[in-house]
């Protein structure tokens, strides 16, 4: 009688596999929502002390220039245009004029994922997806934590290497080229410019290169801060 062959044994897997088992990383890029700019943009005044009509409607001119410039950084003046989520197994580049869309479609893909990674996710991405679809009234399908000195299903890299510091310096790019030497595609002061002519698909580019490399850190990180 024969015995059967035992089938072989299984790989193992390593570490950074299983840790991000159900993890996946989140990157949003966005623009200034002139919908918002025109209806609610807060009034501005001039220099209390400045009398000259000309010189307050410069100082007026100013700030609202400046109040625009950073429209982008606020989910109240600003938008969603592409979103990105990865891991180990699957890659979804969202885009699309209508921001309810894209973030209905985001959050359906999330809500399989209970474990949440990004880059400043829990200073900017993750507070600016929540207000944008409070906005629209979309339900988040799951609920990460945004906990600044502690992580419960939510890892943000960036406080992470900075122990919780807040303010302390240290873009994406950095730890990239300092960890692997590698230099991340596009810049994120680049997007305005990209978006007004049109260029979305740099746009989504750059943010496939953003969660490429965060997942790549987060692997890298296993270990030392988790």
């Amino acid at each position: 009688m024969n015995t059967p062959t035992p089938p072989p044994p299984m790989p193992e897997k390593n570490l950074s596999e299983l840790m991000s088992a159900n993890a996946i990383v989140l990157d949003i890029e966005t623009v200034a929502n002139p919908v918002a700019l025109t209806s609610c943009m807060p009034v501005f005044e001039g220099k209390a002390n400045t009398k000259d009509p000309l010189k307050i409607a410069a100082q007026i001119k100013e700030k609202e220039e400046k109040f625009i410039s950073q429209a982008a950084l606020s989910p109240s003046y600003g938008k969603i245009v592409v979103l990105c989520l990865k891991n180990a197994s699957i890659e979804h580049v969202f885009q699309d004029e209508d921001e309810k869309v894209l973030i209905s479609k985001a959050w359906d893909v999330l809500k399989d994922w209970q474990e949440l990674v990004g880059f400043n996710s829990k200073q900017f991405d993750l507070p600016f997806l929540i207000r944008r679809s409070w906005f629209h009234s979309v339900k988040p399908t799951v609920k990460y934590d945004l906990f600044p000195f502690r992580t419960v299903n939510h890892y943000d890299l960036r406080l992470l290497l900075n122990h919780g510091q807040k303010m302390a310096p240290g873009r994406l790019s950095d730890f990239i080229k300092l960890k692997f030497g590698e230099d991340i595609e596009g810049k994120g002061s680049e997007v305005a410019e990209l978006y007004a002519a049109g260029k979305i698909d740099e746009i989504a580019r750059h943010c496939q290169s953003d969660v490429f490399w965060t997942f790549k850190l987060f692997q890298s990180m296993r270990g030392y801060y988790f």
